[in-house]
């Protein structure tokens, strides 16, 4: 499983979340369904734009590893997201 962080710019407001996932689609789907800065009347049209096949799918960003970029529109306003697989720490334990 990797674990994926979710940068999302919206109306002023930075939302930074992490999923545990086998696949970016797989963290993106679990990403929709647990959007909680929408109000009910945004998340319902976002949803609907996301049913319907409104959405790009995240772009690998050139030149970097692990890194994607997607946008939406909820009514007429940009949401940038950004997605980076990121490195779970490890402990290291000595015997």
């Amino acid at each position: 499983m990797k674990l994926f962080t979710f940068i999302a710019d919206y109306k002023g407001g930075t939302y930074i979340s992490q999923y545990v996932a086998k696949t970016l689609e797989e963290a993106l789907n679990l990403w929709i369904n647990n959007v909680d800065f929408f109000t009910d009347k945004q998340l319902k049209s976002f949803k609907k734009n996301i049913k319907y096949g409104d959405i790009d799918p995240p772009t690998k960003l050139n030149g970097l590893s692990n890194v994607w970029c997607t946008c939406f529109i909820v009514f007429s306003t940009l949401l940038l997201l950004n997605i980076v697989e990121t490195v779970k720490k490890t402990t290291n334990k000595t015997s």
